[in-house]
């Protein structure tokens, strides 16, 4: 397989400018995991009642079991049977709760707090059960307080150090159970349940079914990475006492690999003390040779045939970059800004559109040629570039059913493209992203420009008033060009269910737009090395004696 050969302006550039490594960008903490959730709050008297109620494993696996039945009789039981069962539900799960959280590791708990992805997932938690919650509007809604703690278990799946089967097998029985509670609250299947709109602006609303609904999905989607994550380590490695962290991840950047030789030598003096342990970086990748991009010659070296023997292509390609933008921002906003069915059907926009696709898939392509493989692999399979590709895919495809497929499909065709080459960045290594001439400014530009046209787009969809078309010609105004349309119908029990599509737009909008800011503030923030999308694994050790080093710390409190 040929690389991609460096200009002639770069001929003092060696071998191992080409070689990078994955390294994390802030030295890792050292964590105590002598100190669980309990030792902390609880005295030592306090504490020997705690272990003395908690301790019954058999009664909490009952309790745990029992729990679960009461909630899907809860759901799928008459109201006054499910009030009963929502009450037996919470305080059966009472009992492990409370002895889940009281063995969870301190440190690790502390960490998680500083972690985007634990809040994440504990506002859609929060938010959707308690939705739920005021869609029952009875005495069931306390069922959601056990549900809610359930979930929360699962977040902080890193701070648990013990039984991690157990733990696994509770995610995949979770996941099910979350997942049976969306077929019902979609279907509207609970008895004496009403839908009633979530938020409401002239003709449009979001129904609460709809918002508790995508809420389960991600919910169930989370508890489906933390099985995948933790896999490998109850089945493939049994006996081995290192746990890869789920939820934490630490944000990575390029080095040389000359230098992860430097950082390995000085951790090796590092004493590993007991009970404490240093969270360590787990290599995803070996070494990254920028050469071996997607395609076997690269776009750069042909390109830098028809240049002077001193000049580099990279300003040609940054030129193509900033007109593409240019010309395909402003066609997206001439095509969504007169969002008028007489112009959408015009000639001159439409060429506007075609010419800025054009010009975005040349140089989107031109940075595709240059994606490192093994980068481009671990990104695309990561579950970030996943979930954030899934909503933002789902977004761009109700757009153009809003648009009715018009001339305006084009431009949102346009801003898939450029999200997606934002995604893809990390998978561009520092000296590549030199001979194609990027700079982190582009980038911010970009996206900056992504999020505000998404700005546009829920104006236009929402507030934007105009007139009735002229086959209507009642002289009425429309709010917005948004119009409600069924997806998918179809029967349960003789019910007609029906899939809109405002309400899937609206729910993954608001996921993907949030991320997408989050993404913005990573790239304002840090420095250009540091990667986008793919975040770091870190492990740690387990093999700790607890019970011998509790009691000098229960002592000094």
């Amino acid at each position: 397989m040929r690389s991609v050969s460096p200009s002639s302006a770069d001929s003092t550039t060696t071998a191992s400018t080409w070689v990078y490594s994955l390294q994390p960008l802030q030295p890792l903490p050292i964590l105590d995991l002598s100190i669980s959730v309990k030792s902390r709050f609880l005295s030592a008297t306090a504490q020997i009642y705690f272990d003395r109620i908690t301790r019954q494993k058999l009664v909490k696996g009952v309790a745990v079991w029992a729990a679960y039945v009461s909630y899907l009789a809860m759901l799928f039981l008459s109201k006054g049977v499910g009030c009963v069962a929502a009450v037996l539900a919470l305080v059966l799960w009472l009992l492990p709760a409370i002895s889940a959280f009281g063995s969870l590791r301190y440190d690790v708990v502390k960490l998680l707090l500083h972690a985007h992805d634990f809040w994440f997932a504990t506002c859609i938690n929060v938010s959707a059960f308690t939705v739920f919650g005021v869609l029952l509007g009875d005495c069931r809604a306390v069922a959601m307080v056990a549900t809610c703690l359930g979930v929360e278990m699962t977040i902080c799946i890193d701070a648990n150090i013990r039984r991690l089967k157990a733990w696994f097998w509770f995610n995949i029985l979770a996941a099910t159970l979350y997942l049976v509670t969306w077929y019902a609250v979609l279907f509207m299947l609970v008895d004496r349940m009403r839908d009633f709109p979530l938020v409401q602006y002239k003709r449009h609303e979001l129904l609460a079914t709809a918002f508790v609904a995508s809420g389960l999905l991600t919910i169930v989607a989370i508890f489906a990475r933390n099985v995948y994550r933790r896999y490998d380590v109850v089945w493939k490695r049994k006996h081995c006492t290192v746990v890869e962290c789920v939820t934490f991840r630490t944000n990575l950047k390029f080095g040389p690999q000359r230098q992860l030789q430097k950082v390995r030598a000085s951790r090796e003096i590092v004493p590993n003390l007991k009970p404490r342990k240093r969270i360590k970086y787990t290599k995803q990748i070996g070494s990254i040779d920028a050469r071996n991009t997607l395609v076997k010659v690269g776009i750069s070296k042909r390109l830098s045939k028809f240049m002077p023997s001193r000049c580099s292509s990279g300003p040609i390609v940054a030129c193509l970059g900033v007109s593409a933008l240019c010309v395909s921002t402003g066609s997206a906003l001439y095509d969504l800004y007169l969002a008028d069915s007489r112009v959408f059907r015009g000639e001159g926009s439409r060429a506007g559109s075609l010419i800025g696709l054009g010009m975005t898939m040349v140089y989107c392509g031109t940075c595709a040629a240059h994606y490192q493989r093994k980068l481009l692999r671990v990104l695309c399979l990561s579950f970030d570039f996943l979930f954030l590709s899934a909503q933002l895919t789902i977004v761009h495809f109700s757009a153009c059913e809003f648009f009715q497929w018009g001339s305006a499909t084009t431009a949102i065709l346009t801003s898939w493209i450029w999200i997606h080459w934002v995604l893809a960045i990390d998978a561009l290594p520092p000296v590549t992203k030199r001979k194609l001439g990027l700079r982190k400014t582009f980038t911010v530009l970009v996206l900056m420009l992504l999020i505000a046209l998404s700005a546009v787009l829920i104006y236009l969809l929402v507030f934007y008033e105009r007139g009735a078309s002229a086959s209507e010609n009642d002289g009425t105004i429309s709010p917005g060009l948004m119009y409600d349309r069924v997806i998918w119908e179809t029967h349960i029990f003789g019910r007609p269910i029906y899939f809109r599509l405002t309400s899937l737009f609206f729910n993954c909008f608001a996921t993907a737009f949030l991320l997408s800011t989050r993404l913005l503030w990573r790239l304002v923030w840090h420095p250009n090395d540091v990667l986008l999308v793919l975040n770091g694994t870190v492990e740690f050790e387990t093999n700790i004696e607890t019970k011998s080093v509790l009691r000098p710390h229960l002592d000094d409190n």
